[in-house]
């Protein structure tokens, strides 16, 4: 759900690119001749112009059905959704370059619209680059590389990427990457400063007291991290992290990845009024988070299988200092403190396998994919989970960048359900 100030701003974005359409649309359809009426921006400009702006993206549209699923009796069962996610490429020279995406995106009825990342990056030279505004994270390497759907081999995300996300999907703030050899080697990294997550004491979320929020949207969890807030930074201090990767292999074949983040997410409140009562909020001004985690990849032909084996991970580790939250909740009317050992994690790893050596095309154009994924969340908040993840999928490509997918995913702990999901997903 967006709130007002979210919904303005993107409104004002999407009719800021309709103009910038519409203007460049009108210059095109104009004459060459001598008398054509005059433009805003002659033929010559906006050809310049078109050439140096991409537009690529991608698109998705899907059918899920599910079995079961005893945490939410009221969950629609069988619906079709879709995402739609624009993404505009501007060379504004030989060294700066903008990136912006809109998604849009149906969730069981329900559409939201919101800006994905804007940045703009500079290229100091071939081992550095200087990014800035709000790009995605490279905490890791899923959302950064893997999580748009005709790239993903599976049409869900793993536990903690997607609607459970424990990570942040993008950072606002500025930071350098690159890369360089070493020896037969390669190594890349990235660097960067950030608002980082806020730490929620359940005032502005309902029931999600020590968790970090990334963005303002309804959730049910306590004590949780807010990472896509981090438009906006709710103290002075900023996040600071980065990731190294290292490929020791000459063919690439192997990447090696760790990360880490640390934050102080907190803020120093007044007073929180419950029942007409005045009651000391504890102050959470100096409270840390730490995010740290590895990543894996590595992708090689089998001669024998007759294919190519993708195989993929991350393991994440979110560690939150010590707090006392304020349960408000409590239906005879009483407020009382808890606390909780605020760690969670989760992790998955991926198999997929490709084939390409077999006289049918139809077999040469497919590929099976599993994934585990497991996720843990704090023992005593309102927002604990411990639940284990099993999907398995087969993907029949299209062409190169268009695939349709189908998928069983199974959920064991305290949430258990089922579902199948149908997908048709589209790069262009």
């Amino acid at each position: 759900m967006l709130n007002k100030s979210g919904l303005k701003s993107n409104i004002a974005i999407i009719i800021a690119s309709i103009f910038l359409i519409a203007v460049n649309s009108i210059c095109f359809s104009q004459s060459t001749g001598k008398d054509s009426a005059q433009c805003i921006i002659s033929n010559s400009d906006a050809k310049k112009i078109n050439k140096r702006i991409l537009l690529t993206g991608n698109f998705y549209t899907q059918f899920r059905k599910d079995f079961s699923d005893i945490t939410n009796k009221n969950r629609v069962s069988a619906y079709f959704d879709y995402a739609f996610s624009p993404i505009m490429l501007w060379k504004l020279s030989n060294r700066f370059f903008m990136e912006s995406e809109l998604e849009i995106k149906s969730d069981r009825g329900k559409t939201h619209i919101k800006v994905g990342y804007v940045d703009v990056s500079f290229i100091v030279n071939k081992f550095m680059t200087i990014q800035a505004g709000n790009f995605l994270t490279p905490l890791g390497t899923y959302q950064e590389r893997l999580h748009p759907m005709w790239i993903n081999k599976l049409p869900d995300f793993p536990l903690g990427f997607g609607h459970d996300d424990l990570l942040p999907i993008t950072e606002t703030g500025a930071g350098i990457r690159g890369g360089f050899s070493v020896l037969k080697s390669k190594l890349n990294y990235a660097l960067f400063v950030s608002n980082g997550p806020q730490l929620s004491d359940g005032g502005h979320i309902p029931r999600t007291e020590g968790m970090l929020l990334y963005e303002d949207e309804d959730t049910s969890l306590f004590g949780f991290l807010n990472f896509r807030q981090n438009y906006r930074d709710n103290n002075s201090n900023k996040a600071m992290g980065g990731r190294i990767g290292i490929l020791p292999f000459p063919n690439s074949s192997l990447e090696l990845g760790v990360w880490a983040e640390s934050a102080i997410v907190g803020a120093k409140y007044g007073a929180h009024t419950h029942s007409g009562s005045s009651l000391d909020v504890p102050d959470y001004s100096k409270v840390r988070s730490r995010l740290y985690g590895f990543d894996f990849s590595y992708l090689t032909k089998v001669s024998f299988l007759k294919g190519m084996i993708d195989i993929k991970g991350q393991w994440n580790k979110i560690k939150t200092d010590y707090a006392k939250y304020l349960n408000t909740y409590d239906t005879s009317g009483v407020v009382w403190s808890y606390s909780f050992a605020n760690h969670s994690v989760d992790y998955y790893a991926q198999c997929s396998y490709r084939l390409f050596s077999f006289e049918n095309n139809i077999i040469n154009k497919s590929d099976i994919c599993f994934r585990y994924s497991y996720m843990k969340t704090p023992k005593g908040s309102l927002w604990e989970k411990d639940i284990k993840q099993y999907t398995l999928g087969i993907n029949y490509w299209l062409n190169w960048h268009s695939v349709l997918k189908l998928a069983f995913r199974m959920e064991t702990g305290n949430r258990e359900r089922q579902a199948i999901f149908l997908q048709w997903a589209m790069g262009f």
